[in-house]
């Protein structure tokens, strides 16, 4: 029989294997684990395998180990000396979650446990964590997100904005073996590969594609047909299996009918009709011929036979007396009808008229009805002072309630009123300091026989020939021949 794991021959020490157990055979000296001297064992022999092993006070220092995976954490037992397998290990560690984003403080052996199994059971490895942030990164399609909780992707998700992050992601796929454009995760099979069906119209332009959505064309439609592909004319044909999408192409004469204008067709080749897949009416007759115009005013020549009649323009205005009545239509040629009057009114204002004034109405036409004219008049009219020397010029301001009023008139004290930033009542300039210095000159002139006009024309023309003075001869010789004069008039203005 296999010897007993617990026979005293096989256990010689505590189960940290510090201290040393005495055989049975010991001598009795050897045996006093007690005693002063220089003794070799620390615990008395033990006589059958059924006497318990002695435990010693050290800490166990055993290496934890997982009995259902076979691997351990490294972490050394800090329980004492004891028999058996040792508790789990209750060192606190920090580990990052899978993506990376976080960490966590956990017990030693809540990591080391394992993942669990489908069917039951665990996985070697240390336990996954998990966070809650869902992963920001596109997937292989390059428009959706994974939105994967905690994926071990998620890290893509910041470099994919760049140019220069793209490049280092393609880097690192080719340098795992992945085929040029396949990024990390986006191999087939991969954390990264889009599973939405990509659903978009393939060329054939009856069927989607089916595929998982992915990046670039989806490619031709792969169905078959097996029946024949006839053309039109019957002269051509296509024995199956024929791909969708196929177009048949006939390079006989077209067997459609000519165009019922009686021009002959333009030669072309067989095809489909209008309104069939793939195909198409007949080419438009192009021959030259005259047409009336859209107005009906004019016969117009060398024009397209298949041009619509509603296209054809004489290019002259139409004319039309509009809806209101009182506008002609202002477009080109054109079919009817002329549409609604958009021109301003242009009537004149009855209001402005009484004073003498013409100034048309503003508003949109609003014809056969009168002029409402509650709004002031913003027509600009010129007031001028007294002497008609300061000149301004304001809104005409007139309206329903306040036609009766004169422009420039009435008590300059009185208010005025204002309606959208427009006068009902506008004042003319007063005349200032400058009119009667101005009046006072002009007296002076006529009694000295000045022409302020023919001395204005000579300062004009002194200063083209760079002349100094500004005076006549006449003045000049008068002058000097009359110097008290001069000193006497040029005091009295001084």
């Amino acid at each position: 029989p296999a010897p007993c794991p617990r026979s005293p021959e096989r256990v010689t020490h505590c189960p940290c294997g510090r201290c040393a157990i005495a055989p049975p055979n010991a001598t009795n000296k050897e045996k006093d684990a007690n005693t002063n001297s220089n003794e070799k064992y620390t615990f008395p022999p033990r006589l059958t395998c059924t006497d318990p092993i002695p435990t010693c006070t050290s800490p166990c220092s055993k290496p934890h180990l997982n009995l259902d995976t076979g691997t351990g954490c490294g972490h050394e037992c800090e329980e004492k000396c004891h028999e058996g397998p040792c508790p789990p290990c209750r060192v606190r560690i920090v580990r990052p979650c899978r993506c990376g984003s976080t960490t966590r403080t956990l017990v030693c052996w809540e990591v080391t446990a394992g993942n669990e199994k489908e069917g039951g059971g665990k996985e070697g490895g240390e336990k996954e964590i998990l966070c809650d942030k869902p992963c920001m990164a596109l997937r292989a399609c390059g428009r959706h997100q994974c939105r994967r909780v905690c994926c071990p992707l998620a890290s893509l998700a910041h470099v994919q904005s760049s140019k220069k992050g793209k490049r280092k992601v393609t880097e690192d796929a080719q340098g795992l073996g992945l085929a040029a454009g396949i990024g990390i995760g986006e191999e087939e099979g991969g954390l990264h590969e889009c599973d939405l069906v990509c659903g978009k119209m393939l060329s054939c332009g009856l069927h989607r594609c089916e595929r998982r959505d992915h990046k670039g064309g989806c490619g031709r439609c792969l169905r078959s047909s097996f029946e024949e592909l006839i053309c039109p004319c019957g002269r051509t044909i296509y024995e199956p299996p024929i791909p969708c999408g196929t177009r048949m192409e006939c390079h006989y004469p077209c067997s459609f009918p000519p165009p019922s204008c009686g021009h002959p067709a333009v030669p072309h080749e067989c095809h489909y009709a209008e309104g069939e897949p793939g195909g198409r009416s007949c080419p438009p007759c192009p021959h030259l011929t005259t047409k009336r115009c859209a107005c009906g005013k004019k016969d117009v020549g060398n024009v397209r036979c298949s041009l619509e009649a509603e296209k054809v323009s004489c290019g002259t205005v139409c004319g039309k007396l509009l809806a209101c009545g009182f506008h002609p239509c202002p477009r080109p040629c054109h079919t009817a009808p002329c549409g609604p009057c958009v021109a301003p009114c242009g009537k004149m204002r009855k209001g402005c008229l009484a004073a003498g004034l013409q100034h048309p109405c503003t508003l949109p036409c609003h014809a056969p009805s009168a002029c409402p004219e509650t709004e002031p008049c913003r027509a600009l009219v010129v007031l001028s002072c007294g002497c008609g020397r300061l000149r301004q010029s304001v809104a005409c301001g007139r309206s329903v309630s306040s036609s009766g009023n004169s422009i420039g008139g009435g008590d300059p004290t009185a208010s005025t009123s204002t309606t959208g930033g427009v006068s009902a009542n506008p004042q003319a300039p007063k005349c200032n300091n400058d009119c009667a210095l101005a009046k006072r000159n002009a007296r002076l002139a006529e009694a000295l026989g000045i022409n302020p006009e023919l001395r204005e024309r000579e300062r004009e023309r002194a200063e083209r020939e760079g002349a100094g003075g500004m005076y006549s001869e006449e003045l000049v010789s008068f002058a000097r021949a009359n110097a008290k004069f001069v000193g006497v008039v040029e005091r009295a203005f001084v």
